[in-house]
């Protein structure tokens, strides 16, 4: 009997040190973190990173309004193919033009996409190289490069 609870209270404390552990770990490098910023501070050209910040929401800006005119402009070709393609009486012609017209619109939809993609990447890479050399070795413009991840969903 004392056996069972000696191994249940050893189990206990194992489970509150596995939890406590982390919490504690974590508020040790929060303010460890924080005296090291102290001692790092440098001036940021904030002028700077603002004329980085605007040229990049521009370029993504940019490539949003390209993305969405070649959807546009797919969609309507497709539409087109597809209407003529229904118009057609022999049945293996339509076939063919129906599938035609949807690898059509499959290609250019990809590449619309990959053209998009590759603008935002090269909007932020901009971006990172501009706000570093406004911020020699500040920590605060890092900050901004987190909105990357949210902007690539």
């Amino acid at each position: 009997m004392n056996m069972k609870r000696l191994t249940a209270a050893a189990a206990a404390t194992v489970l509150a040190a596995t939890v406590a552990m982390p919490v504690f770990a974590e508020g040790m490098s929060a303010s460890a973190g924080a005296n090291a910023s102290v001692k790092a501070k440098k001036t940021v050209d904030i002028v700077c990173v603002q004329t980085a910040v605007d040229k990049r929401e521009q370029a993504i800006a940019g490539a949003w309004t390209a993305f969405n005119a070649g959807m546009t402009t797919a969609y309507a070709t497709r539409a087109s193919a597809l209407h003529t393609a229904w118009g057609m009486t022999d049945a293996a012609a339509r076939r063919a033009a129906v599938k035609a017209a949807w690898d059509a619109f499959r290609t250019s939809s990809k590449s619309a996409m990959k053209t998009h993609r590759e603008a935002k990447k090269n909007a932020w890479k901009t971006f990172r190289t501009e706000a570093k050399a406004c911020r020699g070795a500040a920590a605060e413009v890092s900050v901004e490069a987190s909105g990357e991840a949210a902007d690539n969903q």
